[in-house]
């Protein structure tokens, strides 16, 4: 089968799956946490104040103002977060207060339930990629930072140290320092300097902070495996020094919370692969109208035949359409029309990080896969999010169409 793009990244890029939800980052059920701000009290005697540290309290509050909305599967425990590193972060609702271009330090203790090649404690992100990744990468201890908004292969510096030890029960402390007065990253590990490596080439990220994950393609990625406490960033290089000072003032006082759900929470295989949506003559009509009148003949609408397809593979979806057995993908790679999903039982939640959530009950029955919507959070939080009657029914049926879940 041929694999087409279809140049407009937003022409339906939710509707096959959100059912026309609003605009702008929610979650299906919001906990959030908050920053301290710029005159917070030093956390390390004197090391300068961090411009937002997150404390969770156990009820996803943290100490003082600005929030983070967590999303996925995650718990809270004393004073942490426990996540599990395929959909669970947390983000806060406006831009990162760091100035990426400038020195700055970012830090916290962690735990690691599995091991992970790309997983990220802090990051701050673009509109395609983050400034900067504290946790793992190429499956070692990790900071790095990128020197363009970008997943191109190419553009992501690491100071890279060892391999870390899968333990759920033993807090390690992570930092990672960018010495722009220098031009260098630095690299931390429970207080001692774990590697350093050369760069100078730093871009402003204007989105938000993320809090166990990063973005990758304009999507949610590299979640982390584990617990989070006292997560931290510095408008500063902070010195060896002060890191290791910083380690002893916030080191948690009680044991790792782990995640307590049930496994099949985690049977995402059970998707994996592709399911085909036919659309009646009505929702075609009504989906040529949102092509101009060359993308509408290069599809061959409205007479194509014309169906939906989604893509599941481990925790991942991707979204086409399929036109006379020919695919297209809107954006793509797709940029904006793939993301990330969880499962709660017969509850399936999906995210592509820009339109909002989308929640559906779903069934499969020999090939036939069977979403109800249940819900849908717009992205602002803000709005109303209904069903889609001139693309998509609230019931759709999905029917397989095979096990490779590519594009």
């Amino acid at each position: 089968m041929g694999r087409h793009l279809i140049a407009r990244v937003a022409l339906v890029a939710s509707i096959a799956l959100s059912a026309g939800c609003g605009a702008e980052s929610a979650t299906p059920s919001e906990e959030e946490g908050a920053a301290a701000s710029s005159q917070a009290p030093s956390a390390a005697g004197d090391a300068p104040a961090p411009v937002a540290m997150w404390e969770f309290d156990g009820d996803g509050h943290a100490t003082v103002s600005s929030l983070l909305t967590f999303a996925g599967i995650h718990e809270f425990g004393d004073d942490a977060v426990v996540l599990d590193g395929h959909t669970g972060y947390g983000a806060t609702s406006d831009a990162g207060p760091l100035d990426t271009t400038s020195s700055f330090s970012t830090a916290a203790w962690v735990t690691l339930s599995h091991a992970a090649d790309y997983a990220t404690v802090l990051s701050q992100t673009g509109d395609v990629a983050a400034a900067f990744y504290l946790g793992t990468g190429e499956g070692v201890w990790n900071f790095a930072m990128k020197d363009m908004d970008t997943n191109e292969p190419g553009h992501t510096i690491r100071a890279l140290g060892t391999t870390p030890t899968v333990d759920p029960d033993t807090w390690v402390h992570v930092a990672g320092v960018f010495d722009s007065a220098v031009g260098e990253l630095r690299l931390f590990i429970d207080g001692e300097l774990a590697a350093a490596t050369a760069f100078d080439a730093p871009w402003q990220a204007g989105g938000p902070i993320i809090v166990g994950g990063s973005q990758a393609h304009g999507a949610p990625s590299d979640f982390w495996p584990g617990a989070i406490s006292h997560a931290a960033v510095y408008q500063t290089a902070l010195t060896a020094q002060q890191i290791a000072r910083l380690r002893e003032s916030t080191r948690p006082t009680t044991v790792p919370p782990l995640l307590a759900i049930d496994p099949a929470t985690y049977a995402h295989g059970v998707l994996d692969g592709t399911w085909d949506l036919q659309m009646s003559d009505e929702q075609v009509k009504s989906l040529a109208s949102s092509f101009s009148p060359g993308e509408a003949a290069a599809v061959g609408l409205p007479d194509a035949d014309t169906k939906v397809r989604v893509g599941f593979s481990g925790n991942t979806w991707w979204l086409g359409f399929v036109f006379d057995d020919e695919l297209w993908l809107v954006g793509g790679v797709p940029e904006g029309d793939g993301g990330v999903f969880s499962m709660d039982g017969d509850e399936l939640t999906i995210t592509n990080g820009v339109d909002g959530w989308i929640t559906f009950r779903w069934s499969v029955e020999g090939d036939a896969l069977t979403m109800t919507h249940l819900d849908c959070v717009p992205q602002s939080g803000e709005g109303e999010c209904e069903p889609s009657p001139d693309f998509l029914p609230a019931v759709q049926v999905y029917t397989f169409s095979g096990s490779d879940a590519s594009y």
